[in-house]
């Protein structure tokens, strides 16, 4: 089910209204309030007030009697002074009735603000940016106000910003630039078109009323730990370049040294993300992987996964034990090298990533997308290479053992000959093998086809031998 599809509105007769308001619809109160209090009557504005007002009367629990006359009720015609003053009334009434009530985003937004830490206007600014996705009243309130003002209707305008939180445009604005820290953090972004966009990841919790604790903003909002499936010694035929990135996270860990990307690349199911898994184990980190689904659990849009890694630095950069993996890093990088938009998104990247707090390690199968200017700015690369033909006997004795596999050495080390796979291939192989509670002949067969498969019907090259 989508977002749009979850739009807040539990109040949904007038009989349940006019017993009790929703403390859901608060929100929308104190903007109708704020406005009531604010606008002159006799405002094009104030006709977008009315048109909410009497569109929303039992979500809001407004009595008929709050509401102006029928020939009024559209905003075309301004309401009369007794009028204005009695749908004031009104919306106060229904505003004290839930004065004690807490709506769902506001068990959020303290949380978030806690662990993000954003200011009151900040703060203030998301909750209305988050209320215009979910809630349709609002959204309907903001764009009758847009469209007043011959804007587009999308969330994209300071102004509106601050006739809705009551406050002065000149205080909303540095809030919404690049590099405030809304933005900075992932929490609202700022597409091609200039509409305001909130994190995906957070908006999906709230449409399904995720409650919330304290402890508990990180690891909903994070992607769950990756956890190392390889053994270290998988990794030997790196030789001293494994043991470098060890000691160069491990630095900027404790250091908390800004700006550390290691960038492994090489040729797909040479067991990069493998790698960077048993790296983070190696030195005692979590490793947390970045933009890998959407809200929905979907393939992320660049975008996305963009907003997923600002986010993901934002909560974890202080944290000494933490790393980050942005996998397939390519999908990050615009491919049109010469268009103004990709310009000035380069520009952005290569600050996020000389400035992010978070170690991070970035995967690739082709640096030429990447470009030169992002790898300079990479303080350690390395390149995927299939291990040998003895490290990967080694391996498979390793594994093999690990997994309760009964293997000779001779198997061993005819497997490594026959099936030149990456490690994770042999992992699934011996899985697979135990599984089936079978010998070495199930574990060369189980092996081989996995490799074939993967090379397209033929098993890859064998490599070095030794």
């Amino acid at each position: 089910m989508s977002i749009m599809a979850l739009r807040e509105r539990p109040c949904t007769t007038r009989s349940q209204a006019s017993s009790q308001c929703c403390s859901e619809a608060r929100p929308l109160l104190d903007i109708l309030c704020w406005l009531q209090s604010a606008l002159w009557r006799r405002s094009r504005d104030a006709g977008a007030l009315v048109r909410c007002a009497v569109g929303a009367q039992a979500y809001l629990g407004l009595s008929e009697s709050a509401l102006p006359d029928p020939d009024r009720q559209d905003g075309d015609a301004p309401l009369t002074v007794s009028q204005w003053t009695r749908l004031g009334r009104g919306l106060q009434a229904a505003r004290k009735r839930v004065a004690s009530g807490t709506a769902h985003l506001d068990r959020w937004l303290p949380r978030l603000a806690f662990a993000f830490g954003i200011d009151s206007t900040e703060t203030a600014i998301l909750g209305l940016a988050i209320g215009y996705k979910l809630n349709r009243d609002i959204e309907r309130l903001w764009d009758d106000l847009s469209d007043l003002r011959g804007y587009s209707p999308f969330l994209h305008d300071p102004e509106l910003f601050a006739l809705l939180l009551g406050t002065r445009e000149a205080v909303i604005r540095p809030c919404l630039e690049p590099d405030a820290r809304l933005r900075a953090s992932g929490l609202l972004a700022v597409d091609d078109d200039g509409e305001i966009t909130v994190l995906p990841r957070l908006l999906s919790l709230l449409a399904r009323r995720v409650t919330v604790t304290d402890d508990e903003v990180r690891s909903l909002l994070l992607s769950p730990p990756r956890q190392a499936e390889l053994p270290w010694e998988a990794f030997q035929h790196l030789g001293e370049s494994a043991e470098i990135a060890a000691n160069v996270i491990k630095g900027a860990l404790e250091n908390r040294e800004p700006g550390v990307g290691l960038l492994i690349y090489g040729p797909p199911g040479t067991g990069k993300t493998a790698f960077a898994a048993t790296l983070a184990a190696q030195v005692g980190a979590t490793l947390f992987p970045v933009g890998e689904t959407d809200s929905t659990g979907d393939e992320p849009s660049r975008s996305e996964r963009l907003a997923d890694l600002r986010m993901s630095q934002r909560l974890l950069g202080e944290n000494k034990s933490s790393v980050l993996l942005f996998d397939e890093s390519e999908d990050l990088f615009p491919s049109d090298p010469f268009g103004q938009g990709s310009a000035r998104s380069r520009v952005f990247l290569h600050r996020l990533l000389e400035e992010g707090l978070a170690p991070v390690i970035w995967t690739a199968n082709d640096l030429n997308v990447i470009g030169p200017a992002a790898v300079r700015r990479m303080m350690l690369c390395i390149e995927m290479r299939q291990p040998g033909v003895t490290a990967r006997a080694t391996l498979w004795r390793d594994l093999a053992r690990s997994e309760g596999v009964a293997l000779e050495e001779a198997d061993a080390t005819h497997l490594a000959r026959v099936v030149p796979a990456a490690p994770a291939i042999l992992r699934n192989a011996l899985r697979a093998t135990r599984l089936a509670n079978g010998n070495s002949a199930t574990a060369r067969m189980i092996a081989t086809g996995i490799a074939r498969a993967v090379g397209g019907g033929c098993l890859p090259a064998a490599g070095a031998s030794h």
